[in-house]
């Protein structure tokens, strides 16, 4: 929570690795109004497809994973991207969804147990749970910042969605949304970046395509 986001990403080369590479060409945003909560969106999946999570960066003082829920099909994907034990780039599947469905994306704060400061001092419930959807939130709030970006804007990667989390209730919270911060893949419905800002980041990436063709060719 008290650390700066790191920048970098994830980008995918099918003709160099079958793995996605992760590098350092990519800044994810920063939430642009801290001490407030985000704006409410949704998320949708853009293609009938597995939905992807990876990790960025961790800024959270205590143990958090994420899941996501289909609101289409009711079902829920296991937690996973454990802040504690998962590396920047490490990736993980949320599950299979149909074009159109409807996703939220819960945060769960595991340190907020029955011996939490938040539960003994301030009378709050052990692990609250808090969700990309308001009217999931124990709280009404936003739990989660979210930028997604069109396809193409990473090398061979499909539309995505970052995603910043806030995992505090909104009684403890500081709304800065860097606690975890991941991009799921095959998701947008988030507001998008300016052309601009797309522009940049693929010249960054472009620059990096470059690099690694030139390192392949003099091998």
């Amino acid at each position: 929570m008290r650390l700066k986001p790191t920048i970098f990403a994830a980008l995918m080369f099918s003709a160099l690795s079958t793995a996605s590479a992760f590098a350092d060409s990519f800044s994810f945003p920063s939430y642009f109004n801290p001490g407030q909560p985000a704006s409410t969106f949704t998320l949708t999946a853009a293609t009938s497809g597995e939905v992807t999570g990876f990790f960025v960066a961790n800024g959270a003082g205590g143990e958090d994973v994420i899941r996501m829920y289909n609101a289409t099909t009711g079902v829920y994907s296991p937690y996973i991207l454990d802040n504690i034990t998962t590396a920047p780039g490490d990736s993980a599947s949320f599950g299979f969804a149909n074009a159109g469905d409807q996703l939220v994306f819960q945060i769960n704060n595991v340190s907020l147990d029955a011996n939490s400061y938040y539960v003994v001092y301030q009378g709050g419930s052990p692990n609250p749970l808090m969700s990309t959807d308001p009217s999931q939130s124990m709280d009404g709030v936003v739990h989660a910042f979210a930028v997604s970006y069109p396809s193409g804007t990473l090398p061979g990667v499909g539309p995505f969605t970052y995603l910043g989390f806030e995992d505090l209730p909104a009684s403890a919270a500081d709304f800065d949304y860097d606690d975890v911060q991941i991009y799921v893949t095959n998701v947008t419905g988030a507001a998008a970046p300016e052309p601009a800002t797309i522009a940049l980041l693929g010249t960054g990436a472009a620059g990096l395509l470059e690099m690694l063709r030139r390192r392949k060719a003099s091998v």
